[in-house]
């Protein structure tokens, strides 16, 4: 009984330390400096994450992900019309990028830090 506990143990110690990493994506989505929107998106890297809304629609995906920084790509739909930045955020901190009225303010966490 010892051995099948000890092996269930061993295996779910690599099974955690093989896991993919993933982080928590707080977002707030503003039209005109009215916020519109403002989900939480639970994204593992290089993977597309998506929500929409009556009004907006926003994808995003995490890469060139180091220590600190990762690379925030996105697409956010207003009312038809398109704003795709690419930015750096540091985890922890609010970054926000404004074209044409659109903003995107992002703050990223990493899960199980």
């Amino acid at each position: 009984m010892r051995k099948i506990i000890g092996f269930c143990a061993l295996a779910f110690a690599a099974y955690s330390v093989c896991a993919e990493e993933s982080f928590m994506v707080y977002s707030k989505v503003y039209d005109e400096g009215a916020l519109i929107g403002s989900p939480g998106l639970a994204v593992a890297p290089e993977t597309e994450a998506s929500v929409s809304q009556d009004n907006y629609t926003l994808n995003l995906a995490l890469s060139d992900i180091k220590d600190k920084t990762a690379k925030v790509t996105a697409s956010v739909i207003i009312d038809g019309e398109e704003f795709s930045p690419s930015f750096l955020v540091e985890f922890g901190k609010e970054a926000t990028v404004t074209s044409e009225g659109a903003s995107l303010s992002v703050t990223v966490q990493r899960l199980g830090s």
